[in-house]
């Protein structure tokens, strides 16, 4: 039997994604319903799908014109398909209710995806509408590149998480408070593949502070400078995420490089500190030891608050990971309130200070994540 799955192409690509996932081993030919301006998505999908080596078609339509749906799908041969799928969870509302019209006359299974609980029902044929749950679960590489996102990784310190708590608890403790010039000359150098410990002042007593111990004698590595001046909360974040709720590593990266051209078609790239995906929902977190930056300027420590510029870039990157997506910035400072974190709670990002990620047993419960 030559079953045919058809796809109505909007900016929310994700119901596309796991309505395919859910009947790939069952579909001979794919279609998709798309428009002059949403052509890029269609091949984001394709792409997420892992489907480019199958039998695709496409139909180009005015997205708001009845007569135009209908002509467009009539030159289409769907006789020679036995079964027909609709995925009615994208398009505009006239793709919507012209294609379900003209699917529901053809006899086709018509399925709408509800965003919720990964539930999606079946609208036709028949009166009652059957509620089924997905089996299939999308992983976050293919979450970004139904979104148009291109993914780098970056490697791993690869340094245990009982050096990470050990350097949570003594960052909580104060312990990095009296090394402020330290961490100043550590970030000037994270580009650098090593660095010479002896070279730094003070750097050694920092070390020896804080019980780490470096892999080579009297030396920093670019991945442990790096890890020094803040990925080190990253990897704590991260690594109590994914054993709270028994993620896999295809679920959950931290420093993740990803790219996407803009309207200009300029790629515009963002490194991102924790991200990852649970019951087909995208998280993402950025993590901050401080919303203070310390430079040592002409010998002289300055502070700058980093805080709107980092709730600015979460929000801006809010908008391209769709509708469902969780944004939170994690902040190991005692914040009080003031027009930034008024600004956060109005683009629905959640922060959360020293205080709160302290004293709570478990991340996932602060992130109100069942």
């Amino acid at each position: 039997m030559k079953t045919l799955l058809v796809s109505l192409v909007s900016d929310q690509t994700i119901p596309n994604v796991q309505l395919i996932e859910e009947f790939k081993n069952q579909v001979y030919c794919y279609l998709f319903i798309t428009t002059k301006s949403k052509k890029d998505r269609a091949e984001w999908i394709i792409k997420s799908s892992g489907i480019s080596h199958a039998c695709i078609k496409e139909i180009e339509v005015n997205e708001f014109s009845f007569d135009d749906i209908e002509t467009k799908l009539d030159t289409f041969p769907f006789d020679e398909y036995e079964r027909k799928i609709l995925n009615l969870t994208g398009g505009t509302k006239v793709m919507v209710l012209a294609s379900y019209e003209y699917f529901k006359e053809l006899g086709a299974e018509i399925y709408y995806l509800t965003g919720n609980e990964n539930e999606y029902i079946k609208l036709a044929p028949g009166r009652k509408k059957k509620v089924f749950h997905l089996n299939s679960k999308l992983n976050l590489h293919q979450y970004l590149i139904a979104y148009g996102f291109n993914v780098s990784p970056t490697s791993p310190s690869s340094i245990s998480f009982e050096i990470t708590q050990n350097t949570f608890n003594k960052y909580i403790e104060g312990k990095f408070l009296n090394y402020e010039n330290v961490l100043s000359e550590l970030r000037k150098n994270r580009s650098k593949k090593n660095i010479d410990i002896s070279l730094i002042e003070n750097l050694s007593n920092f070390l020896n502070e804080i019980k780490f111990i470096p892999q080579e004698n009297n030396k920093l590595n670019r991945l442990e400078i790096k890890y020094l001046t803040g990925e080190w909360f990253e990897e704590y974040v991260a690594h109590k995420i994914q054993k709270e709720l028994n993620l896999s590593n295809d679920e959950i990266k931290t420093g993740l490089i990803i790219t996407k051209k803009n309207r200009n078609g300029v790629d515009i790239q963002n490194e991102m500190d924790v991200l990852f995906i649970y019951n087909d929902k995208l998280y993402t977190i950025e993590c901050k030891t401080s919303i203070y930056i310390t430079s040592n300027i002409d010998g002289k420590m300055e502070r700058t608050n980093i805080l709107k510029e980092t709730i600015f870039k979460s929000d801006s990157l809010k908008q391209g990971f769709g509708l469902y997506v969780n944004t939170s910035i994690f902040i190991l400072d005692d914040l009080q309130s003031n027009i930034n974190l008024e600004r956060a709670h109005l683009s629905n990002i959640s922060i959360f200070d020293k205080k709160s990620i302290k004293s709570s047993t478990q991340l996932k419960d602060i992130l109100k994540i069942k």
